[in-house]
């Protein structure tokens, strides 16, 4: 009976995470702009099977696998649920492996405890809609983690052959997966209670199977990389590893906590206080755990490289871990009777509370761009014809640029205007294809779009629209022929450059339009 008590619990923690990870994460599917990286995933998704392994693997030294599922979903559902989804779902099948982690290495509480963390670590949230590798590669890693320390636990050949050969497909999640593969065989090794001379001769076959599974990884794709990275040893490390002045140590700390630096900072002694109540009675786990921290740190700040080689998301899969020796350290104030409890307690819901709210600052920052409103002004009329959009940057690696990808990915209907080839634009200048209301996104910081909007405004034969203090749509007031739409394409950002003369990709576009204007 109590067995069944203990799996009903379970059950409520994992679903009660799961709710808050899809309140947390499912309004950034729709709300939130394209990132640059996203376009690479639509890039090559859609191509087949053999294409994206030759593209991805053999040729950039990428990991397939994301590619192939979105394959399958840029199919359908397609569109930003295609795109996007995905992530969420591996999400929210890393929350219950987190939790079986957690009960195998601390205890049932931390079990219970670590879903709920993981669920709104801000780090973990802001991947979840991203359409990228990053919630499959978690959720491979927390995985391949649970098969490892239960090949501790059964203690035979096969079960380390297993765990081994799991861990070493992490690496066609994502390139940077051998050090996660070998942090999870090591965890498996460090969990188990057997002697050094027992764990030789039944663990074996975990590292042999982890080097076969890996072998095509290091054939084939990791040439790809250290080239594409410049990676060598004795070669100068990148110049570009300090982001806002902050070096790579400190940049993951903020990844890996809320609250920026002095959040990170809280975190980062409580997790150190649960790292030590761990080793006063499990050493080897404590190091094991720690070692999900060092190492990945130490490994981006010296790796050899003369380019950029470190984004924070590399460090999700290292994220559960440190959640966990947080909730340790939690846990270790609660033993010290009952103010110790309550001490416990309050940092817990402290710190859980600074997660959500970090998740929801950042949603009320999408929520405030309207893009979906954006969308829908789109479609409002038809036939219609999307031009290329231009902007300032105000959403970091989500620039304004790709603010018509978004909507023709939201609205299939609408066409697109040929501005990607400078043949096809000339061709399409002397074309007879039917009139259609031409329609152009500007994206920037709020306090340059009112002068730009003025600036559109002028131009006759346009309405403009403020889906939002950062972006604009100008819509032509009636349906025009293809000549005409590219002359109005041409004054919007003659225009639009007036007030943004620093858009490079503006000045881009407009050169396209008057060379194919000249042509025709």
């Amino acid at each position: 009976m109590l067995d069944r008590g203990r799996r009903h619990l379970t059950a409520v923690a994992w679903l009660g995470a799961s709710a808050l990870a899809l309140v947390l994460t499912l309004p950034a599917v729709w709300w939130e702009p394209l990132h640059a990286d996203e376009i690479v995933t639509l890039r090559f998704a859609r191509q087949g099977p053999v294409e994206i392994v030759r593209n991805i693997f053999v040729n950039r030294g990428g990991a397939p696998i994301h590619f192939l599922v979105e394959r399958v979903t840029l199919a359908w559902p397609d569109g930003l649920e295609g795109l996007r989804l995905p992530s969420v779902l591996f999400f929210l099948a890393a929350l219950p492996a987190a939790g079986i982690v957690a009960g195998r290495l601390v205890d049932r509480r931390a079990g219970l405890l670590l879903p709920l963390a993981l669920a709104c670590a801000p780090l973990a949230v802001g991947l979840a809609t991203f359409g990228r590798m990053y919630s499959l590669f978690l959720a491979a890693t927390l995985w391949a983690a649970v098969v490892a320390v239960g090949a501790a636990e059964r203690d035979d050949r096969l079960a380390w052959a297993v765990a081994g050969g799991v861990a070493g497909l992490l690496v066609y999640t994502h390139p940077a997966a051998p050090l996660y593969s070998a942090l999870v065989v090591a965890t498996g090794l460090l969990y188990s209670d057997a002697s050094g001379r027992r764990l030789l001769r039944v663990a074996w076959p975990a590292p042999v199977a982890l080097a076969l599974v890996q072998l095509p990884y290091y054939a084939v794709a990791l040439g790809v990389l250290r080239d594409r990275y410049q990676v060598e040893l004795g070669a100068p490390r990148a110049q570009t590893i300090r982001a806002a002045g902050r070096s790579i140590p400190e940049q993951s700390l903020i990844a890996l906590g809320p609250g920026e630096l002095a959040g990170s900072l809280l975190a980062l002694a409580v997790a150190t206080g649960g790292l030590v109540w761990i080793a006063r009675s499990r050493p080897r786990v404590a190091a094991a755990l720690g070692l999900w921290i060092v190492l990945p740190v130490l490994f981006f700040t010296f790796v050899p490289t003369g380019t950029t080689f470190f984004f924070a998301r590399y460090l999700l899969p290292a994220l559960p871990f440190f959640l966990l020796l947080v909730l340790a350290g939690c846990l270790a104030l609660a033993s010290f009777g009952a103010p110790g409890a309550v001490a416990g307690g309050f940092v817990l819901a402290a710190f859980l509370a600074w997660q959500v709210i970090d998740d929801v600052t950042k949603l009320e920052g999408l929520r405030d761009l309207r893009l979906p409103a954006l969308a829908a002004e789109a479609a409002a009329s038809e036939p219609a014809l999307v031009f290329g959009a231009v902007g300032a940057n105000p959403f970091a690696r989500r620039p304004p640029r790709l603010l018509d990808e978004y909507v023709v990915l939201e609205r299939r209907d609408l066409r697109r205007a040929p501005e990607g080839d400078p043949e096809a634009l000339a061709a399409f200048v002397e074309g007879d294809t039917e009139p259609a209301v031409g329609l152009w996104f500007f994206g920037g910081p709020p306090e340059r779009m009112a002068a730009a909007r003025d600036r559109l405004e002028a131009v006759p034969g346009v309405e403009v629209v403020a889906i939002s203090p950062s972006v604009l749509v100008a819509r032509s007031s009636e349906p025009l022929e293809p000549h005409r739409l590219v002359e109005l394409a041409a004054e919007l950002r003659e225009s639009w450059l007036a007030v943004q003369p620093d858009d490079g990709e503006a000045r881009r576009l407009l050169r396209r339009d008057r060379e194919a204007l000249g042509a025709s």
